[in-house]
């Protein structure tokens, strides 16, 4: 099973809950950061950085 971790704030976030929630889970490829920041893709740590306003729209 793929478990994808989900970070939601408010404000601009760097992703490091997302990151730590990864390797504690250890199956996990994927990550995505929904916060104040613009349409980032981290490919160092496979996160993904969505703005509130993005997310909202789906």
């Amino acid at each position: 099973k793929n478990i994808i971790p989900i970070e939601v704030g408010v404000g601009e976030k760097l992703g490091t809950q997302v990151r730590s929630t990864m390797k504690k889970v250890g199956s996990a490829k994927y990550g995505i950061v929904i916060c104040k920041n613009s349409l980032t893709l981290l490919e160092d740590a496979n996160v993904v950085k969505v703005p509130l306003d993005y997310f909202l729209l789906i």
